[in-house]
């Protein structure tokens, strides 16, 4: 053990050498806390419906966890960023808020949404608040949303037809919330059309019957938040594992894609920059 009173010298080689360390690991913590979780990155995929009579732009993003001014204001920029696109249709992945009420008032930049052919929405677990239980504060959310233009479908679907390309846009409501409920939400789809499964927690492709689906799309990992080099993300809660955090996959047998999400209950990330997906339906 070394001495305290070494430690004191500021001579001290050894005391000499952590400062440089202490540096580092300060300069990396105020990036991840202060930083990156306001910057914005885009991603641009495509994804062939196998009925498409032309090209579908869709912006697709997840995770808000609106929590206070702060994250109201970053959430406006978001907006801003997805409207610069000039997208047919948005589609968002749950996790509204982070636990409260209160929050539901820094949703309102969502109402500057713009798409031509309408903004639609799933629930995620903190939409349910505390132990994910709470029905009537995801139903509050689900009424600030509707009162924002966005149509939230659970365990409902909806038919879109774009410029004639047709596909069964699902909702599923929260799993984890136990709410989640695919016979309800496929009831009266009919024909060969395209289905497109809209689900917070991509552990829906352990569920029997999310097999039918030609695409589910899923938030909920954030890509861990802290995803190291070498290592990958620190912690991922998700039954399917730290493996399926962020991009397409096949899980199963099913098409997914997972965005990382732009929000978390705690504002830290690092090299998990908040995502803003950008999908081409062909």
């Amino acid at each position: 053990m070394i001495p305290l009173w070494k430690l004191r010298d500021k001579t001290n080689p050894v005391v000499i050498s952590l400062i440089p360390l202490l540096l580092i690991a300060a300069a990396i913590f105020y990036y991840a806390t202060s930083i990156e979780p306001f910057q914005i990155s885009t991603s641009h995929h495509r994804f062939n419906l196998t009925n498409s009579a032309g090209s579908i732009k869709v912006v697709i993003f997840s995770d808000l966890h609106a929590k206070d001014a702060m994250s109201m204001d970053f959430l406006g920029k978001v907006v801003r960023e997805i409207n610069s696109h000039e997208p047919d249709i948005i589609l968002i992945l749950g996790d509204f808020i982070d636990y409260h009420e209160h929050e539901i008032k820094f949703l309102e930049p969502l109402g500057d949404l713009n798409a031509s052919y309408g903004i639609y929405a799933v629930l995620g677990n903190h939409d349910y608040g505390f132990g994910w239980s709470n029905k009537g504060l995801a139903d509050k959310v689900e009424k600030k949303l509707e009162d924002l233009n966005i149509i939230v479908l659970r365990n409902e679907n909806r038919l879109i037809d774009i410029n004639g390309t047709r596909f069964y846009l699902v909702g599923s409501d929260s799993l984890w919330a136990g709410e989640a409920d695919l016979d309800k939400a496929i009831d009266g789809i009919e024909g060969d059309i395209p289905e497109i499964l809209l689900c917070h927690n991509p552990d829906i492709v352990l569920i029997n019957k999310s097999d039918r689906f030609d695409l589910i799309l899923s938030g909920h990992t954030h890509r861990g938040q802290v995803n190291l080099p070498l290592i990958g993300p620190l912690y991922v809660n998700t039954k399917i594992g730290g493996a399926y955090t962020n991009g397409f996959y096949e899980i199963n047998d099913r098409n997914i894609y997972i965005t990382r999400g732009i929000g978390g209950s705690i504002r830290l990330r690092l090299n998990s920059i908040p995502e803003i997906v950008v999908m081409e339906f062909t």
